[in-house]
């Protein structure tokens, strides 16, 4: 099983601490994803959406980070979507963590 987190932390500070690899894990909220979960959610195309939406690289084997917040709604939005034709619980799971990040005003940190 290959260890596969999507971070997002509570706050700025907790942020940047995550940027230098101190982060606590007090300040953040992890989604440990299990190898069917990851294959479910790259099965739906969900991170190859985002990608191409974002302007970013979620794969296998790559760090990436979402942290603007037009970026981030746009992923929700993307999920609402999934979510409405579909409501997988990897999808609303993925939709919880990105509300995490839109409210605490932070970022999605994917570590693949």
């Amino acid at each position: 099983m290959r260890n596969r987190v999507i971070t997002v932390p509570k706050n700025k500070d907790a942020q940047e601490d995550l940027n230098y690899d101190r982060a606590n894990q007090l300040d953040l909220i992890e989604w440990r994803l299990t190898d069917e979960e990851f294959n479910k959610l790259y099965t739906l195309n969900v991170f190859e959406i985002i990608n191409s939406t974002c302007q970013v690289l979620i794969d296998d084997f790559e760090d990436e980070e979402i942290t603007d917040a037009v970026s981030l709604q746009k992923v929700k939005t993307i999920l609402d979507e999934m979510i409405f034709k579909d409501p997988f619980p990897e999808l609303i799971q993925m939709k919880e963590i990105t509300e995490y990040a839109l409210n605490y005003r932070t970022g999605l940190f994917f570590f693949f």
